[in-house]
């Protein structure tokens, strides 16, 4: 009886161990999809600023317009001439800055999408890993479990022959 209930005790921590893991792989998918959910809000957040970045350069190009209307009326008069020189190379040196902070910017969320993807990827392979590391001990423990049940079965089946034999030997003896 000791044995049965031990055996049924090691089913329950088997089948509590097994319960464990399917929870920590629940855990981990749900990881994963917060990751997504949160690349997804990135692509959004980077097409807003390319957004942006398309309307600062409509901005910059009627900028390069009126500089241009104002260089022709500048050449009108001499005396003005030197303001709206000084006001265009400010406002060159503006779009140049623009430029390179809009090439940074496009750098920086390049770095941030492979980075996030590089992430992902590795959740992914550490998912993949995690997935076959419970399976092989899945696999083990049902074939360890059935192992036992083998060598109960025999241990029971032996212990159920010998009490026929000495059932069968006390009915010669009575009859």
């Amino acid at each position: 009886m000791l044995a049965v209930e031990e055996d049924e005790s090691r089913v329950k921590l088997g089948s509590e161990r097994l319960q464990e893991s399917e929870k920590r792989n629940a855990a981990i998918l749900k990881e994963i999809d917060s990751m997504r959910q949160e690349l997804d809000e990135l692509r959004k957040q980077n097409g807003k600023f390319q957004k942006d970045n398309l309307d600062l350069a409509d901005q910059v190009r009627v900028l390069n317009e009126n500089l241009k209307r104002e260089a022709e009326i500048s050449r009108a008069r001499e005396s003005e001439a030197r303001v709206h020189g000084q006001e265009n190379r400010t406002l060159k040196k503006l779009l140049e800055d623009s430029r390179e902070e809009y090439g940074a910017h496009k750098q920086d969320q390049k770095r941030l999408v492979d980075n996030l993807r590089l992430q992902l990827d590795e959740t992914k392979e550490m998912i993949d890993r995690i997935r076959d590391s419970k399976d092989r001990e899945l696999r083990r423990m049902r074939d360890k479990f059935d192992e036992e049940k083998r060598k109960e079965t025999e241990k029971y089946q032996f212990e159920y022959d010998k009490l026929r034999e000495e059932i069968q030997l006390f009915a010669r003896k009575l009859g």
